[in-house]
């Protein structure tokens, strides 16, 4: 059964974020090598945390709509906070 409510928030999503199916492709490929840093210990859990989450950024500029700013800054500022560049320590 289809939910159209559900498929109307997909479909609008889509056009800023791409197709959720080749985003999970992309963002497997972005993030292996992230995870291996992370394993090696080369990398922190907030260094991880914060490339992880630009890696979604990056995922939605390159499936999704690379126009979109908000994409841009978010991934610039979830870098920022991986690492530790805002800490007011």
């Amino acid at each position: 059964m289809k939910n159209n409510t559900l498929d109307q928030i997909r479909d609008e999503r889509a056009k800023t974020h791409g197709r959720f199916e080749d985003g999970a492709k992309v963002f497997e490929i972005l993030t292996a090598p992230v995870a291996q840093a992370l394993n090696d210990g080369h990398i922190s859990d907030v260094q991880h945390y914060g490339l992880i989450m630009a890696m979604s950024k990056v995922t939605r500029i390159l499936v999704g709509d690379p126009n979109e700013k908000d994409h841009w800054i978010d991934g610039a500022n979830y870098l920022l906070l991986g690492g530790g560049v805002n800490d007011s320590k």
